[in-house]
């Protein structure tokens, strides 16, 4: 792993337009992969998190394609009858 691949969690709230609350449980639910760096500062586990910038465009990317599925099925529900 090459650290120019490596981006940090104020990055990928950057690229994503999310919170970093919201990026912290991407991890923590194991949507995201995260490496954890430091020390353990705590109990809510101070330690940096970086991120394999590849893994986060493919997540980001299957995140906006999911969205815009379901998007379209809220504009084009189904009638009663159809298959």
């Amino acid at each position: 792993m090459e650290n120019e691949n490596l981006i940090t969690t104020a990055e990928v709230v950057r690229l994503s337009g999310c919170a970093r609350t919201t990026v912290q449980w991407w991890t923590a639910t194991g949507k995201l992969h995260a490496i954890r760096v430091g020390l353990n500062r705590g109990a809510f586990g101070g330690r940096e998190r970086l991120f394999r910038r590849s893994d986060v465009l493919a997540f980001l990317s299957q995140r906006a394609a999911k969205r815009q599925a379901g998007r379209r099925r809220k504009n084009n529900p189904r009638k009663k009858g159809e298959n």
